[in-house]
């Protein structure tokens, strides 16, 4: 009986620690699209765990959408945005 306990724990454990080093890993992609360190967003996901998902997502948008360059990940460089058109439309 106490051996499948103990089976059942080291189980559990090994789900965890892979779900939480894949969070860690996903939680700092996730920033670095929008915009922030993937190796801060890193850290702080070990640190607090899956509270920096929300966390992350209440940070705007570095990358797209608030006058900020876009960054051009095939060549390494920033891009700046267009200028705004009128009510959105394009004109030719």
């Amino acid at each position: 009986m106490s051996t499948n306990i103990t089976l059942d724990a080291y189980i559990l454990f090994a789900l965890l620690m892979a779900v939480s080093i894949g969070s860690i890993y996903l939680a700092g992609r996730i920033a670095e699209r929008r915009g922030r360190r993937f190796r801060i967003w890193a850290w702080i996901a070990a640190i607090i765990g899956p509270l920096a998902f929300p966390l992350l997502f209440l940070f705007p948008n570095l990358h797209r959408g608030n006058g900020h360059a876009c960054h051009d990940p095939i060549h390494g460089t920033s891009l700046p945005l267009p200028p705004p058109t009128p009510y959105g439309l394009l004109r030719k």
